[in-house]
């Protein structure tokens, strides 16, 4: 696991928001507890904002700012989760394997269900 990468997506939240959100827009790990959701602005099917709202462990935190920048810009249509999965995790330095693996990807099903 590279620590270094996690902590400056960690440290550096940009696109932290701090709006409560419903049940129903939140993505949670029952096992842990930690809860993600995130608020994505769509223009002409191109992202032009992503912001999350969170309470979890530093990892699904940096997962979500790591996707956060990834997404903005792009089109919907391009938005391919099972990708965005493979480089959330390689630049984690992670295996799908990893025990930590699950916190990461907490953030890509969370952004999966605002965008679908």
């Amino acid at each position: 696991m590279n620590n270094q990468t996690i902590l400056v997506y960690y440290r550096e939240q940009l696109h932290r928001n701090q709006r409560a959100l419903s049940e129903e827009q939140l993505t949670s790990n029952k096992s842990c507890g930690d809860e993600i959701a995130f608020l994505v602005q769509v223009v002409n099917e191109r992202i032009i904002e992503a912001q999350y709202s969170v309470q979890a462990c530093s990892i699904t935190i940096a997962a979500a700012e790591y996707l956060s920048r990834r997404i903005e810009g792009q089109f919907v249509a391009d938005c391919h989760f099972e990708d965005l999965k493979k480089e959330l995790l390689d630049e984690f330095g992670m295996s799908s394997e990893d025990r930590r693996a699950p916190c990461a990807l907490l953030a890509v099903t969370a952004l999966q269900k605002a965008l679908l």
